[in-house]
């Protein structure tokens, strides 16, 4: 008996050993158990990144036992799951909106366990925003903008009409951050003329404001006269422009207004003379029938003297009047005030005197090297000549450029008879243009040839201090680079024409230089022949 006790009592004691025997080994299991998290890490974006057309979402996941996935998300909405290295997706952004998208990836190992990593990145892939407006263009005219890559590949264009509204060009497959706008203007009336405008360096995910060759004009003033002199030739003037030509055997005209009301300016000149002989400032007309007295021309003339620089030639003084000091929103345009220059370099020009309360001119003179224009409205003219040295080599269908002086910008030019290309560029010692890839809707149409240009402009413009102030200034502006020229607007310019291979000299036209208004009124008064 005795030795039965003690089989079972070796018997329990040996199971005993196998229980802690056991215990042990599942305690050791649960100590080897994975409970590592995997490493995760964006390979190509940091937080802020700019994205644009399709890239690559590259992730380095790494674990101490294996991967079992890898998923991503763009804005919380799952787009791949990846199970295999290298962890890659191909993130097309044109389907996503211009601005910042959140990307989340999160790792899983074969353990259960996982990580996960957020990036913020902004998408652009909208290159440029235009506001067409709703009188941008003029009647029949046709307007386009392209895109061009900074070795002249043309990226995108597009074809825009009156009240468009916004428009935004995109540059699927354009990877780059700054490109060249072309603004093209095509004129289909009467007067044929194509005009292009290229600005260099502009950035990516901007807005743009186009040149506006349309006056929205508040309607017509329809006058008549009453005691109106015989032998006497009157000149009209609003806020809408100049009627001339107006004599005592025309009772009544009509005249357009962009303000309504307006002041009517109006002078007199003798047919037996020609001389100016009298002024007057009549205080209102309307949109609609206006009854005017022409006594009250009483306003005496004031005269001025300009002695130009040797070697001058033709000058004028153009003027613009307001009838409050420094406030230019509503000018009437007073027109030429100036005469032939003379022998000894100076000639009168004239002007109404206390008839307005400030004026603004562009003086305007030129000599066998240079054209030479100053606009403010603090005085009439000056002769602060820009100094500035600018070079142009033409090779392997580029043009490189040193440009440098006390300028803000400058501006190319290419012309033929019908057409004005004209490219707006920063100073600097390392300047390219390349030769730009034309859009298919321009190649119907006779443009300047690419070479050597026919001349060049350099500006300095009181509101910019800079190539990159002038693009910030265009983008504020309600008619684009025009608004550079508005009256009130202080700015010198110095247009050059430049010599070909030949040693000719390849003069600019007046195109590059006066506006199509003040061309037509230049030359209804024999001023501008060319």
């Amino acid at each position: 008996m005795f030795r039965s006790l003690k089989n079972v009592l070796t018997s329990i004691m040996f199971a005993l050993s196998l229980s802690i025997v056991f215990l042990n080994s599942c305690s050791e299991d649960e100590a080897v158990k994975d409970t590592t998290a995997p490493v995760l890490s964006f390979i190509n974006f940091n937080n802020g990144a700019e994205v644009s057309d399709t890239v690559s979402i590259s992730l380095n996941a790494t674990d101490d036992n294996a991967i079992e996935k890898v998923d991503i998300y763009i804005d919380s909405v799952s787009v791949s799951s990846l199970t295999t290295a290298p962890f890659v997706f191909s993130w097309n952004t044109n389907t996503a909106t211009d601005g910042a998208h959140t990307l989340k990836a999160i790792v899983t190992d074969k353990s259960g366990n996982t990580a996960q990593k957020e990036v913020s990145v902004i998408v652009k892939n909208v290159l440029v925003t235009i506001d067409i407006a709703s009188n941008q263009l003029k009647d029949n005219a046709r307007g386009f903008v392209f895109l061009s890559d900074e070795s002249g590949k043309l990226i995108t264009s597009k074809e825009y009409r009156n009240g468009d509204g916004q428009i935004t060009l995109n540059g699927s497959g354009f990877t780059g951050t700054k490109f060249f706008l072309t603004e093209v203007f095509i004129s289909t009336d009467t007067y044929q003329w194509s005009e292009l405008y290229t600005f260099a360096q502009i950035e990516r995910g901007k807005n743009w404001v186009l040149k506006s060759r349309q006056v929205q004009y508040a309607g017509t003033a329809t006058i008549n006269f009453s005691n109106m002199e015989d032998n006497s030739l009157y000149s009209l003037h609003t806020n809408g422009g100049i009627k001339v030509g107006i004599t005592s055997d025309m009772q009544s005209t009509s005249i357009r207004l962009l303000k309504n009301p307006s002041k009517l300016f109006v002078t007199k000149t003798s047919l037996e003379t020609g001389y100016l002989t009298a002024y007057g400032l009549y205080p209102e007309i309307t949109n609609g029938s206006n009854s005017v007295d022409l006594s009250f021309l009483n306003v005496p003339i004031t005269t001025n003297s300009i002695t130009l620089p040797e070697g001058s030639s033709r000058s004028f003084v153009f003027l613009y009047g307001t009838s409050i000091a420094n406030n230019f929103d509503e000018v009437i345009t007073i027109g030429i005030a100036g005469g032939q220059v003379q022998n000894n370099l100076s000639y009168d020009f004239y002007y109404p005197g206390s008839a307005f309360a400030g004026y603004h001119s562009q003086f305007y003179y030129e000599t066998e090297d240079y054209f030479y224009t100053h606009a403010s409205p603090k005085e009439f003219y000056s002769f602060d000549k820009i100094s500035n040295v600018v070079n142009f080599d033409y090779s392997n269908t580029k043009l490189s450029y040193a440009a440098d002086g006390d300028f803000d910008f400058f501006v190319t030019i290419f012309e033929n008879e019908n057409s004005g290309w004209y490219f707006v560029c920063p100073k600097g010692a390392d300047g390219l243009i390349p030769t730009i890839e034309m859009p298919s809707f321009l190649t119907s149409y006779t443009l300047p040839s690419f070479g050597l240009p026919n001349g060049y402009t350099v500006y300095d413009v009181e509101k910019c201090t800079n190539y990159e102030s002038l693009k910030n200034f265009i983008r504020q502006s309600q008619r684009g680079f025009q608004d550079i020229f508005n009256a009130g607007s202080i700015y010198t310019s110095m247009t050059y024409p430049i010599k070909s291979t030949g040693g000719r000299l390849r003069k600019p036209s007046y195109n590059s230089i006066f506006s199509f208004e003040m061309r037509k009124l230049l030359k209804s008064q024999n001023i501008l022949n060319e």
